[in-house]
């Protein structure tokens, strides 16, 4: 695995033997699968570029205006939670935009005015967060508040357990279930008053004034420097009279069309429907996507009805992430980010 320049993997040895495949016995696979989850040939692996394997930690590092930081996140190939128990690359490409963003001094093409607030008055919402990587990410970075949320096995097992591993006591991160659906449910009522919990005071909203910021600063190279603590008066979107205490300012959004099993019914439509549950007038919504499949690109378009696209053309995966580059990888990579908050009425 080749990482981009602050970043690094620590994998942990399996501790089983590979075992041969069965044949034709598929309940016999599936056992397999269940019971010896770190066997080279029967695990479930996530079909990345970068990330091939599910047994093993992943650590993300990082600095962040002189301070390191670092992130790891433990796996699963088991049944129960796949694929929630793996991580998948456009979430580390994800987290590796919010670090350019936040944590560096040099300047991108997606740095477009009215777009990036302070994090330190953010509420971030990552839907369908697996192992819970780019949420904690955000986490890093000074965001107000941090919720993950996935299905009940995939919080209970995975991502419960790393959000513990890697909060500080300073971190307001939460992880929660939260099943995609069409209408309000239980799961909406607990992440709602987890959302209003994590909100700005009453005052911070009346007087609506934008978070201070210093004076740009030059890159290293030489172009203007606008991280987090560097965002220009004009480039930082304060909270607007219309603040609302149960939207979250950025939901994230990484690799989530992925082939639904043969007979179910798509989980485009409930996720779209609980995506436009959550987003605000003010909302960002930080889409990362692999065109795995033509439904990938109905997904993105299901998106486009009810968004606008902020940054066109949309961010590729190599201008985050090096080793995607083709001239590296061999292929092409298939990967973007989209910038999105909803249209106009």
């Amino acid at each position: 695995l080749t990482m981009p320049p602050n970043s690094s993997t620590k994998p942990s040895p399996s501790s089983s033997k590979s075992k041969k495949k069965p044949k034709k016995n598929n309940n016999n696979k599936n056992n397999q699968n269940k019971n010896d989850g770190n066997s080279s040939d029967t695990a479930n692996r996530p079909k990345n570029h970068l990330i091939k394997d599910a047994t093993t930690p992943y650590t993300f590092q990082f600095t962040h205006f002189g301070t390191h930081k670092s992130i790891t996140v433990h796996q699963t190939p088991n049944e129960e939670t796949w694929p929630g128990g793996a991580l998948w690359d456009s979430g580390v490409a994800l987290a590796k935009l919010l670090t350019m963003v936040y944590a560096t001094q040099s300047s991108y093409r997606w740095m477009v005015p009215d777009v990036w607030r302070s994090l330190k008055d953010c509420r971030v919402l990552e839907l369908g967060c697996g192992v819970g990587l780019t949420g904690m990410v955000a986490s890093k970075l000074g965001a107000r508040g941090v919720i993950l949320t996935d299905l009940k096995e995939v919080v209970d097992n995975v991502s419960q357990r790393n959000a513990d591993f890697n909060r500080t006591k300073n971190e307001k991160i939460q992880a929660m279930p939260l099943c995609w659906s069409v209408m309000p449910h239980g799961d909406d009522t607990n992440v709602m008053k987890c959302l209003e919990e994590m909100a700005l005071p009453s005052s911070s909203c009346r007087n609506n004034k934008s978070p201070s910021t210093s004076k740009t600063k030059k890159g290293r190279d030489g172009r203007s420097g606008r991280g987090a603590q560097s965002l220009s008066s004009s480039d930082v979107t304060p909270p607007s009279s219309g603040y609302k205490k149960d939207k979250p300012e950025i939901i994230l959004l990484a690799d989530v069309a992925y082939q639904h099993k043969p007979g179910a019914p798509s989980h485009f439509e409930p996720l779209v429907s609980t995506v436009l549950r959550y987003a605000g007038d003010d909302t960002i919504l930080l889409f990362g996507t692999r065109m795995r499949m033509p439904a990938s690109a109905d997904l993105l378009d299901m998106f486009r009805e009810h968004f606008d696209e902020l940054v066109m053309p949309p961010i590729e995966g190599h201008e985050v992430d090096e080793s995607l580059r083709c001239d590296v990888l061999g292929r092409r990579h298939h990967m973007s980010i989209h910038v999105m908050k909803l249209k106009r009425v």
